[in-house]
């Protein structure tokens, strides 16, 4: 990998510069809404955030469809999803995919105020329906302050509708036998505000042996029962069936991608083996939120989850029974001393996993003979506290740190043996501070520590193996960063460049029969610069085009192993495995007469390596996005958008998912090529 600056960061510096200097001559004839993100437990406008945090908005995740966030999240500097297949998502915040063979790990996830990441530190983001998303804030870095372990980064999202629509429906079609349905009926009343939601989707696949289904039911309510006191109810149950294709070879890959991982002598297929992964999941979260005074808050919180999972997976049949409780509680007092205001938080969250783990033989997709029998018993908690200043509106500043705590129990029912690990309690400071260079311009500095132990699946992986030897990863972080905002609010950008020093760095590996298994690899050193912006360049309500929106991301990510032998091999410097060194991702939305408005998206990745030793590569690729619709509006009351758009409009090969250091060079998990959808949305306001 080249150490230096490459032109495309130059590109992208000039191309922000250019963006930021005419700011201030976009036409205004409608100012546009704050810049706000939900930073650590409170709104706050964008340049009083000492944080490298984005929001993806309301508008962002619906401008494509409600099949997925995937195309959404990918638009936001540093972060990338992955799709090995419909269902099976992978999620990274500046950094690898390592870790996450499937799923995702690493990162911490919030649906409004309830941690959607469970006490096992698994993730099961593709039971939501995108639909019930209204943002998504993403911090990132490690941020072990109010959010506990983790060394990738944490997400926030929201669940609360801007529009007060009573009624909003869609429904749409797609290439592969693909329905999706979504109904969502809200009853806002001064104190009370319910919310039901309702989802359906399911599609063929692309691939042989990629079939989806999601039905998904969610409640949310919001009551405020006294005018300084409320209550906050979430449930939600989610049946997700998908099948997983498992990953090609090289040649497999060009010959036919569409194919599903074809038997050899020694292992079935996927198909074969009826491969694939059906979750149940109750989860249900209340709560209460008092002041006191208006200078003194308690939140309190419980939340709790029940999970049965089935996996028959090409070397065995795997049955999970999860069960997850936890309370999240914090105390906020502020003040203001002059030109000083300052807020303090106080708190703890604590939540214990209880799994039940049974491994079978697979004998085409039956379970047969029990293999292995386990009860793991996880804890995770920490406490928090968290100091925000704020000096005459120039100064801000966040000081705050997290003691962490982890253990698991576990006992082995057949062998009749167990055993218990706790790792070393973690202190995780936080300081940031930001600086009003100008009204509209503020730069910030960070630096944090990440610390993340491994996750249940990773201790205990498709061997049916305990590796207790299994240390968490832990670095630090530095960065900097300028944030810009126009005065008429018409532009954003920011520019951000990191170090990360992470050690004891948590990696996947596979053995010869396909189980995998995890090892800490040494370190890694992680170089970042994210470069974003967005821009409204036309609001003009009588022109033949009536808005026009830019928006642009850019990362480049030099990141290389350090320290790391493996088989007596030096595989330091060497490049980490799954991320690529450039993306760049650019959007419009524009409008024009009789509701008629476009959307595209284009996003390009460089070449990846594949393995620790970079001797595979993934091609790089331009993905084209784009959609047409219609706005109408009848009455006061109603109005429907139809819209069709094509993804992939390039008919570009790649894989969009690919399984790191695979066994037998089974890397590859095709992306679908050029296909098609069309849906209609409805508001009944």
């Amino acid at each position: 990998m080249q150490n230096k600056v490459p032109q495309h960061v130059l590109f992208c510096v000039l191309f922000f510069t250019g963006i930021i200097l005419r700011a201030q001559n976009v036409h205004d004839s409608t100012v546009l809404e704050e810049h706000t993100v939900t930073a650590f437990l409170s709104a706050r406008p964008l340049l009083q955030t000492p944080s490298s945090v984005s929001r993806v908005d309301s508008a962002t995740l619906r401008a494509l469809n409600d099949y997925s966030l995937l195309p959404a999240l990918n638009t936001t500097a540093g972060v990338r999803m992955e799709e090995r297949s419909p269902g099976s998502y992978r999620l990274s915040i500046r950094g690898s995919l390592l870790r996450s063979p499937f799923g995702i790990r690493n990162i911490k996830i919030y649906i409004d105020e309830f941690p959607l990441t469970d006490g096992a530190g698994n993730t099961y983001l593709n039971l939501i329906d995108p639909a019930v998303v209204t943002s998504a804030d993403i911090f990132k870095g490690p941020d072990g302050s109010v959010y506990g372990a983790n060394s990738g980064g944490v997400i926030r999202l929201g669940i609360f509708p801007d529009d007060k629509a009573p009624v909003y429906a869609t429904v749409g079609l797609a290439s592969f036998n693909t329905f999706r349905e979504h109904v969502r009926l809200q009853l806002v009343k001064p104190k009370n505000t319910f919310i039901f939601s309702e989802g359906w989707m399911r599609s063929d696949g692309y691939r042989e042996n990629s079939a989806f289904d999601r039905k998904y039911f969610q409640v949310a309510n919001q009551f405020n029962y006294t005018p300084r006191a409320s209550l906050r109810l979430l449930f939600f149950y989610a049946r997700l069936k998908y099948e997983t294709p498992g990953g090609l070879t090289r040649a497999q890959y060009e010959s036919d991608a569409a194919m599903a991982r074809p038997a050899t002598p020694v292992l079935p297929g996927a198909s074969e083996q009826h491969a694939g992964i059906d979750n149940s999941t109750f989860y249900t979260g209340i709560l209460n939120t008092v002041s006191l005074t208006q200078n003194l808050r308690i939140v309190t919180s419980v939340f709790g989850s029940n999970s049965f999972v089935q996996n028959p997976f090409i070397t065995n049949y795997e049955e999970r029974t999860e069960n997850n409780l936890g309370s999240r509680n914090w105390i906020e007092a502020g003040n203001v001393l002059k030109n000083v205001s300052l807020l303090l938080r106080t708190g703890f969250e604590v939540q214990k996993n209880f799994s039940h783990i049974r491994n079978y033989g697979n004998r085409y997709g039956t379970k047969d003979t029990l293999q292995a029998d386990g009860r793991f018993e996880v804890l995770n908690a920490f406490a928090f506290s968290h100091l925000y200043v704020n000096i005459r509106q120039k100064l801000y500043a966040d000081f705050s740190a997290s003691y962490n705590i982890h253990s698991y129990q576990y006992a082995n029912l057949i062998q009749d043996n167990g055993g218990k690990k706790t790792s070393v309690p973690q202190l995780m400071p936080r300081a940031t501070v930001s600086w009003m260079v100008f009204k509209w311009m503020a730069w910030r500095a960070i630096i944090s520590k990440g610390y993340s132990p491994p996750t249940l699946a990773e201790v205990y992986a498709s061997g049916n193996i305990l590796n207790a030897g299994l240390e968490p990863e832990q670095g630090i972080n530095y960065e900097s960063g300028f944030r810009f905002v126009s005065v008429n609010k018409h532009i954003t950008a920011d520019a951000c460049a990191f170090y990360y020093q992470l050690n004891n760095a948590i990696v996947r590996r596979q053995d010869e029969g396909g189980n995998e298994y995890f090892l800490n690899a040494g370190g890694t050193r992680q170089r970042g610069i994210e470069l974003s912006f967005q821009c409204t360049a036309v609001n003009n309500p009588n022109g033949f085009v009536r808005y026009l929106n830019l928006k642009g991301a850019y990362t480049y990510s030099n990141f290389i192993f350090s320290n790391y032998i493996l088989n007596d091999q030096d595989l330091s410097t060497n490049s980490l495995t799954g991320v690529p060194e450039n993306t760049f991702a650019i959007s419009t939305t524009v409008f024009f007469p009789y509701g008629i408005h476009l959307y595209a998206q284009n996003n390009y990745t460089s070449t990846l390596p594949l393995n620790d030793a970079n001797t595979v590569y993934a091609k790089e690729y331009n993905l084209l996005q784009l959609k047409l619709g219609w706005k109408y509006h009848y009455g006061k009351k109603h109005e429907t958008e139809f819209f069709t758009g094509c993804d992939n409009l390039l008919n570009e090969k790649y894989s969009l998912g690919n399984d790191l250091n695979a066994t037998g060079g089974r890397y590859f998990n095709a992306a679908p090529l050029r296909n098609f959808f069309v849906g209609a949305r409805l508001w009944i306001k």
